[in-house]
């Protein structure tokens, strides 16, 4: 009898099983029931060709899942077919080996609703659907008519199964249970792998927040007390004035620099970080300390003028200062404090020094395990985790603390580098007249400044020193004996009466104009509205435009002593003091070094003023004080300079010239307030008239010249504009121009000046409405003074014949003054 063998038909399930789910196993019990088959293979694909390998399990892993899952079924088996076969796995490929491996079987595909509609990118998908049968079973969102089907294709209903491998590694992720999602030895498997992972990263975690922490661990006491120290500093000293308050961005700012300098130390060798260590205690102790110190005594943090002063000082000097001001009222002033903080941290370094901790406890805290871990007493282990602990909180402390100060402090670092950046001390000042000026708010941060800003005024000062034996005067006709220049500061000229102003600002000096003693210019500006740079440049006789630096010219007060005239200064601004600002310290530095104000001066003031009436009085002090004159003569140059309306303008007029009020202005635009400032305003200029006036009284029998200008503009309203001061970073047009460049020009000369000079007084006349600048007055002062030498251009003075009337007037070296004007017109 012959036995006939039966074909076993199978049907082949794959696909990446990544993981393996209930509704795969669920599934293949249905289609193995439906279609008669006598298994289904499960066939696991290392890479599918269609599918990307991002998020896929290892294929080990996804086979060892399926085949514990289906290791309670009876014809239902899992397939590690393709992974003897080349990636990625093609069905049609897979298909032929099987066939050619297993000739008696007979293989089905069984395949989704979804696959099949985009079963045309399959690989050799014609050939498959001729020489293979194929099972479609239906998936939600798919559908599929029977009638389109080829002839070796068929569908079959089979239940559709809520869950997906996706939803499962979702689930993993998020931390979610999965166990009703896929058999239970996937659960176990999967989730113990899970936490091995979780716990594999919280260590790396912890251990590299660890690390971040590990700066400030090698260093802490340092850390802790710079801090403390920085941040007293910052807290207390806040000038005494109106809206003044500490930095705010203190405290991350601080903590940001030091992390930075304690990162830097972590890589230093720990003897060698000792004494770096050491070397920086005392220098920042020290710099903190003086900086309180003179914060206390003279209402000034460190100030390069405050630098330059202690340079002078000699041991004498240094003597009688310590004498006079170190008492025990300090002690009890905020540089009390600062001192209590360098004992506590010298009395806990001295017992830190005896009390290390235990050395598996710093290996903890860096995140590196030792072999030390395992001898450890129970109670020395709960150290050593409190220590880990601390460490990763306080390494994740320290990371956002340090993302937060980059975001919050990385514009005061740009611009405090770009602070630092400059070749000369003007540009310095000019950028701290910006709004995003740098805020130095360590007092290192203003010793490095103030040392940086004295070796670039150092720099100037040695071109000007060296040029003092090169001061050459060709002649002297002493044509006006006695020439007085006032220069004002901050004098809008369109708030004067002499300039049709509807306010009587100026009556004492209309009065002199209606009497033709008073000659007044109507073309004049400034080139700068900074002081410090007006200054340079009126003193200089280097003009805008002329080759080289102000500094490589000579200075106008060095010719007038060479000539043979006694030079008095009287300023009532730049006075070298310990807290003059930078602004002062960049306009004054030449005029206050000692070899330069020797060349320049024979008499000077040594006293400021809150009103200018001081200059009333320190001229009459100082008029008869010249030495030598029984030399010299009696020719005499006279400069003057004001405090004038330089901001705060309630500050700069007595209360008995309060003549303005906030109800004599009807702008709209300005607020009660802004009335208020623009009375001050008015009121300081009318006072500025007084003083102007009585010092005119005390020349008025005298052979005298006096020239009177102001150092630049200031707004003040303009047009009822909400808006005073000075805008130095806006764009220069003439709106702007108008306000604080343009500036009011007169010359006075007495009665007998007059009648002695009468050909210099019909120069002044035609040249009254002749445009002019002010960095050119010194040729024009030479002139009066009858001075010739090589450096004088007749060209750049209104009294000349040649002079050029077209010259450019450019306006802090960007823009024509008289372009803007033109194009106004």
């Amino acid at each position: 009898m012959t036995t006939i063998s039966r074909v076993m038909n199978i049907g082949i399930l794959g696909g990446s099983f990544n993981p393996i789910h209930n509704g795969h196993i669920a599934l293949a019990r249905h289609l193995l029931k439906e279609t008669g088959l006598d298994e289904v293979w499960l066939v696991v694909s290392p890479q599918n060709p269609l599918k990307q390998q991002q998020g896929l399990m290892d294929e080990h892993l996804r086979l060892k899942l399926v085949r514990e899952a289906l290791s309670g079924e009876h014809h239902i088996k899992a397939s590690d077919f393709e992974f003897n076969m080349p990636k990625p796995s093609f069905t049609y490929d897979t298909l032929l080996s099987l066939q050619s491996s297993y000739p008696d079987y007979r293989f089905t595909l069984l395949i989704g609703a979804d696959n099949w509609e985009h079963f045309d990118q399959w690989r050799n998908h014609d050939d498959i659907v001729r020489d293979f049968d194929m099972v479609i079973y239906p998936r939600r969102g798919s559908t599929v008519d029977p009638s389109s089907l080829p002839p070796r294709v068929r569908v079959i209903d089979t239940p559709l199964f809520d869950v997906s491998s996706t939803e499962v590694r979702k689930r993993l992720e998020r931390g979610e249970d999965i166990s009703r999602l896929v058999p239970p030895c996937v659960t176990k498997a999967l989730v113990d792998k899970g936490n091995s992972k979780l716990r594999l990263a919280w260590e790396k975690l912890t251990a590299t927040l660890s690390r971040v922490f590990l700066p400030i661990r090698l260093n802490f006491t340092f850390f802790v007390f710079m801090f403390l120290v920085g941040y007293t500093c910052c807290m207390l000293e806040v000038p005494d004035m109106k809206g003044a308050k500490p930095y705010p961005l203190t405290s991350i700012e601080l903590f940001f620099d030091l992390y930075a300098v304690c990162l830097i130390l972590s890589f230093v060798p720990h003897k060698v970080r000792n004494w770096i260590r050491s070397a920086i205690y005392v220098i920042l102790y020290s710099v903190s300390i003086v900086d309180m110190y003179c914060f206390v005594k003279f209402k000034s943090t460190l100030t390069p003028t405050m630098l330059l002063l202690v340079g002078e000082t000699n041991s004498s000097e240094a003597r009688n200062f310590l004498s006079s001001y170190l008492d025990w009222d300090v002690l009890a002033s905020p540089v009390g404090i600062l001192l209590g903080i360098l004992v506590i941290h010298i009395a806990i370094a001295i017992y830190s020094s005896r009390h290390n901790a235990h050395p598996a406890i710093r290996h903890k805290l860096t995140g590196r395990w030792g072999r030390m871990y395992k001898k450890l007493t129970p109670s020395d282990k709960v150290r050593v985790n409190i220590g880990a602990a601390a460490g990763g909180i306080l390494g994740a402390m320290s990371l956002w603390l340090l993302i937060e100060g980059w975001i919050e402090t990385s514009d005061n670092k740009q611009a405090t580098a770009r602070l630092l950046s400059y070749d000369n001390i003007g540009e310095v000042e000019h950028e701290l007249t910006r709004k995003d000026r740098a805020t130095l708010y360590l007092p290192i941060h203003r010793l490095a400044f103030s040392i940086y800003a004295n070796e670039l005024a150092s720099r100037q000062l040695d071109r000007l020193i060296d040029g003092i034996a090169k001061v050459k005067v060709d002649s002297c006709s002493f044509r006006s004996p006695h020439i007085v220049f006032l220069l004002g500061e901050s004098y809008n000229k369109h708030h004067s009466q002499l300039y049709g102003y509807d306010k009587p600002t100026t009556p004492n000096q209309m009065k002199r104009l209606n009497d033709g003693e008073l000659i007044l210019f109507d073309d004049v500006v400034s080139c700068w509205n900074l002081t410090s740079f007006v200054f340079k440049n009126i003193f200089s006789l280097h003009a805008v435009g002329d080759s080289g630096e102000w500094c490589d010219y000579p200075l106008f007060p060095e010719l007038f002593r060479k000539a043979g005239y006694n030079v008095t200064f009287i300023t009532n601004q730049f006075l070298p003091q310990a807290k003059e600002a930078v602004y002062d310290f960049s306009g004054g530095f030449f005029l206050n070094n000692p070899k330069l104000s020797e060349a320049q001066f024979d008499v000077r003031n040594d006293k400021l003023h809150r009103l200018d009436s001081g200059m009333i009085i320190e001229y009459d002090h100082l008029k008869d004080s010249i030495p030598h004159r029984q030399i010299t003569g009696d020719n005499r140059l006279t400069i003057i300079h004001f405090m004038g309306q330089h901001t705060t303008y309630g500050y700069r007029y007595p209360r008995e010239y309060k003549r303005f009020y906030a109800k004599d202005y009807s702008y709209d635009s300005l607020s009660h307030k802004n009335k208020m400032i623009l009375a001050d305003y008015d009121n300081a200029t009318l006072y500025n008239d007084h003083v102007v006036n009585e010092l005119l009284k005390r020349w008025e029998d005298e052979d005298v010249i006096v020239v009177h200008t102001s150092d630049h503009g200031e707004e003040a309203f303009g047009d009822g504009k909400p808006v005073f001061g000075r805008l130095h970073s806006a764009e220069i047009d003439y709106r702007l121009a108008h306000e604080e460049f343009e500036v009011p020009f007169w010359i006075w000369c007495s009665k007998k000046y007059r009648r002695n000079h009468p050909d210099i007084v019909r120069r002044i006349k035609a040249a009254r409405h002749l445009p002019f600048m002010t960095d050119n007055m010194p040729h024009l002062l030479l002139y009066l003074a009858g001075i010739h030498c090589k450096e004088y251009r007749s060209d750049y003075n209104p009294l000349e014949d040649d002079y050029n009337a077209d010259r450019p007037r450019v306006l802090k070296g960007q823009v024509d003054y008289n372009l803007l004007k033109g194009e106004r017109r």
